[in-house]
């Protein structure tokens, strides 16, 4: 899969130098990550494509908020008495808040006809932290 610049570098949000992109960026089967690490606190921009969804999975120490930059995101979480919500993001600049130990999986709409783009921000990302639930992919 090549990783899709374009749509990002519309909106204005990634860094001119694409080699620097390069390094920072993960390929997921859903899309790809370009991940930006901070002091006590991590961002990612994240690019979906249409009809994918990640992982259910949860972080034991991580906490997550996403906001959407363009497209539609569709957040499915879990709270704790496993009370299911679904909150469809459509606006720009609209978000959800996903507290540590929250169940949580992200899809895109099959029918859209581009990718979703959005930013993560959390507490420091620890590969460790990722305890998966289901595997991503296509949601059939």
């Amino acid at each position: 899969m090549s990783i899709n610049m374009k749509n990002a570098e519309i909106c204005g949000i990634l860094p001119y130098n694409s080699k620097e992109f390069q390094a920072n960026t993960v390929t997921k089967e859903w899309g790809w990550e370009y991940i930006i690490p901070g002091d006590g606190y991590t961002t990612k921009i994240m690019e979906l494509k249409p009809g994918f969804c990640c992982s259910l999975h949860f972080h034991r120490n991580k906490s997550e908020t996403f906001v959407l930059v363009q497209g539609t995101l569709n957040v499915e979480y879990y709270e704790s008495d496993s009370t299911k919500h679904i909150k469809k993001l459509t606006e720009p600049m609209s978000s959800v808040i996903l507290p540590k130990c929250t169940p949580h999986i992200f899809c895109t709409p099959k029918n859209q006809e581009f990718n979703t783009i959005f930013i993560e921000s959390s507490t420091v990302d620890d590969k460790n932290d990722n305890y998966r639930l289901t595997k991503s992919g296509y949601d059939d």
